[in-house]
């Protein structure tokens, strides 16, 4: 694939990137160490959002947190069955941002997305949505293959920053162990 190629296929998924990252900018996801409610409300946008790009049903281990109004703290896994399914790729990002600090030193909203030309701004856009932006772009590709992709493929989104109880961090890792063995 030369590079004019993989110009023309971002700028094709272009749009799409942009409204996952609003709604991604838009949902504060702090962790309760830093004063937040924890991931919640963005792991129910994030299944939302996948539902309708033709994402499959997530299956959802949530860990006890009771330092959250909703007690839990969300761990969703996608499972896209491939055609062998002796193993599985798997893809990780955690849902969780850290606190944008001083707003005086922001120039704008932290949670509203700026689009500068082919610049992002806003809280976690280098961080969380980075880093998940070409994994969601590849399973979403794969999702929609018919007939299903050679190798199954797994996504496993979790809130795991440093600062979280050691049982959330973990949980994704016994979740994706829990599930090698049912795959």
């Amino acid at each position: 694939m030369d590079f004019s190629h993989l110009e023309q296929t971002i700028d094709k998924y272009r749009n799409d990137f942009i409204e996952l990252q609003r709604l991604l900018t838009a949902i504060p996801a702090l962790a309760p160490e830093s004063d937040g409610d924890g991931e919640a409300k963005k792991a129910a946008a994030l299944k939302d959002y996948l539902k309708r790009a033709g994402f499959p049903e997530p299956k959802e281990y949530n860990a006890p947190d009771e330092r959250v109004s909703t007690k839990s703290r969300p761990n969703l896994v996608y499972i896209i069955e491939g055609q062998d399914k002796s193993r599985t790729v798997w893809v990780m990002s955690h849902t969780d941002i850290v606190p944008p600090g001083d707003l005086a030193k922001w120039k704008s909203d932290p949670y509203e997305l700026i689009v500068d030309g082919d610049r992002i701004i806003g809280r976690g856009v280098e961080d969380t949505s980075m880093g998940w932006w070409p994994r969601y772009s590849r399973l979403r590709r794969l999702s929609i293959l018919r007939p299903s992709p050679n190798t199954t493929s797994g996504c496993c989104l979790w809130p795991m920053r440093k600062s979280a109880p050691i049982m959330v961090s973990t949980t994704c890792l016994s979740i994706m162990i829990y599930l090698k063995k049912k795959i």
